[in-house]
This record gives C-alpha cells, structure tokens and sequence, in this order.
C-alpha cells in the first residue's frame, strides 16, 4: 500500500522489490481472467480461450499455472505488509481514511472519464463504482482495510502469550483451517481474511521467535520450490485423470483459492528470498509504495469487465493466437506500466487534496466520535 510520511525512502528494496513482483503476478493473472471467461458486456467471435477445458496443450496448462499467480501475489504482498504490521498496538487511522478515500475517487475519476467517453451513457451499475468497498469491487482492498483495524487487537493476542502457546496456534491454523479452506472451500468457513489471520500468526512466530529462519536463503529456496512443484504437480495430475476420464473440464483451478497450501508455502519462500536481498533504492521503493493504486486501477470493475476482453476481442480479430503466451506477457506489462503512470499521476495531482479531505474528516468523525464515546462510558 502506499506509505505515508513517506517511510519507504528507509525501507529495504528487497521487500519493496517483491512487493511489485506480487502486483505483477496479480495484474498477469487477471489478464488472463479476461481471456478465459465470457464478458457479458463484450460480445464474443471467438477470443475467449477456455483454459478450464481439459487440454493436453502446454501453452494452455502454463496458462492454467499462471491464472493462480493472482492469489500468489496477494498473499506475497500481505506477508509484505504483515512483516511491518508486526508488533504495531494502533491503527494509523489517518493513513486507513486516506486508503479508502483513495480507493473511492480513483473508481469514482475512471467512471466519469469512461461516462464522458461513452456519451453520457454508463457502461455499468454507477452503484459499483460509487461504493466499491462496500459492493466488495475489489475484495483484495476490502480485505486489507479489514485487517489493517483488525491487526492491533492481534498483537495484543501474541504480546499476551507465550512462545509456545503462539506455536501451538500456528500449528492448529495450517493443519486445521488451511486445508479446510482447500479442499472444502466451496462449503466451509474458510475465507481469505481468516487465511490472513494464520499467515499472520505463523510470520509474526517467524518474525519474534525464530529470526534466523527467515534469514537462510536456503529455507527460502527449500520452501519456494516445495509450493512450485506441488502447485504444477496438481495442475498436471488434474489434467492427466481428466484426460484418462474423458470429462471436458478440469476441476483444479475450483482449487485456486487463498488457502492453497502451495501457493502459501510459495509464498513465504519468495518473502525469505528477498527479505534477504541487502539493498537500497528509491525508485523501487517509491513505486512499491503506489502499489496498491496499481491494484485499485487495473482492478477497475468497470476497465476490467468492459475494456480488458476488448483488448483480447481485438488481438484475436487482427493477429490470432499464435504465440499466445507472449502476447499475454505483453498485455500484461502493458497494462501494468499504464497501472503504474496513472498511479503516479493520481499521486503527482489528487492524491495531496485526497489527504487533506481524508484528515478533515478524521478530525470531525474522532470528535463525534468521542463525545459519543463520554455518553457511553458515563463521564
């Protein structure tokens, strides 16, 4: 998420680094999303390339691997902002508002642009981009702000135990609740939120605990590679008994989910790589710090349901789909730099008035908020 004070200039740009390696999985991922999945707002000649379809083409199973690349990088970028949310015993309320404020008119800028080009005519419900968190638009944001008031009170939790207590938590979370969520996560309770806690908990033992953990590359490389080849065993396992039984579809992307156990063992192995890349720069720390307009702009529900499957629509009509997995590369990046020179505009124009309405509004909420709070408590 973008950083206030402008703290990121300090940070290390291991993370930071990572952290826009995470948005880029993302991006890529729903890409793809666009690819595979009929829109209901773009009509189809054929451009949709139905990667759930059992196939023995390896240009559609890398695809297959890659559309789990979008819970991957939203987890990788939660352990980012975890790892500093440790040990935190307040809410930077300021900086939450500002969040959800920046959220709010950067949905609310696109949908009068796409308004204006359109011709007055809104392409979608104006109720979505009014009140994306709220009509849960972008679940990642959403999520995260959850967390973000949720964080403190779980501090508390770990200040309030011992080491062994904490351990055996982590323990009943990943043996209990994240194999819950992956095999029964159509019908458990299992959500992304309740994975974050675990994630949480299991970092923060990391973190406080066992240190020098986190500090073996070779921990890194041994826990990356182990998610890699359990998250493309599946995928081929799921291909090869599809393709014995004759069925038209594979049921293992119904698998990519949050509580994945690779996509999250993938995950703290990449955290421990880079955390352990000893460097400093501003440009990557300054563009980490935009990430999560990366996210909110590309996101867009409006860009993504009506303007990213013309993207496909039109390179299928001109060019076909040779070379399919470039061209995918290439959408991506592009829609990832363009992500990227809007997020540094928001930042460079709106984003300073954005603040000071945010922090307006904090002040005047805190005060009714506390007058409320007097009356409650009988002072």
């Amino acid at each position: 998420m973008a950083v206030s004070g402008q703290k990121w200039k300090n940070r290390e740009s291991g993370i930071e680094l990572l952290r826009l390696i995470s948005m880029f999985m993302i991006v890529i991922s729903h890409v793809l999303m666009s690819l595979c999945y009929t829109s209901l707002y773009i009509s189809d000649n054929g451009y949709v390339l139905p990667i759930y379809n059992t196939s023995s083409d390896w240009r559609i199973i890398t695809m297959v691997v890659i559309r789990h690349f979008g819970n991957l990088g939203a987890t990788i970028f939660f352990l980012c902002s975890a790892w500093f949310l440790i040990g935190r015993e307040k809410v930077d309320k300021k900086k939450w508002l500002r969040l959800l404020l920046d959220n709010w008119v950067i949905s609310v800028t696109i949908f009068i642009i796409v308004l204006i080009i359109n011709g007055g005519e809104p392409k979608l419900n104006p109720g979505y981009s009014f009140f994306p968190v709220f009509y849960c638009c972008n679940w990642f944001v959403s999520c995260y702000l959850i967390f973000l008031v949720i964080a403190p009170f779980l501090n508390m939790i770990i200040r309030s135990i011992t080491q062994k207590t904490l351990l055996r938590l982590v323990v009943f979370m990943i043996a209990f609740i994240v194999p819950m969520g992956y095999v029964l996560h159509k019908t458990s309770f299992v959500s992304p939120l309740l994975v974050w806690f675990v994630v949480f908990f299991a970092i923060a033992y990391i973190k406080l605990y066992r240190s020098e953990f986190a500090d073996k590359t070779s921990a890194g490389i041994a826990l990356f590679l182990a998610g890699t080849a359990g998250l493309v065993g599946t995928v081929l396992i799921s291909e090869a008994l599809a393709n014995t039984a004759g069925a038209q579809t594979i049921g293992i992307l119904d698998y990519n989910t949050d509580s994945n156990p690779f996509i999250i063992l993938m995950a703290f192995g990449l955290f421990i790589l880079f955390r352990n890349l000893k460097f400093k720069n501003q440009i990557i720390n300054y563009l980490a710090s935009l990430s999560m307009f990366v996210y909110v702009i590309h996101e867009n529900i409006v860009l993504r349901k009506c303007y990213r499957p013309l993207i496909w629509k039109e390179i299928y009509s001109r060019y076909g789909y040779s070379y399919i997995l470039s061209k995918l590369l290439l959408v991506s990046l592009c829609v990832f730099a363009a992500a990227i020179i809007l997020s540094i505009l928001y930042d460079l124009t709106l984003r300073k008035f954005v603040a000071k309405v945010g922090d307006t509004l904090y002040e005047a909420g805190r005060k009714i908020y506390l007058r409320f709070e007097k009356r409650a408590l009988n002072e």
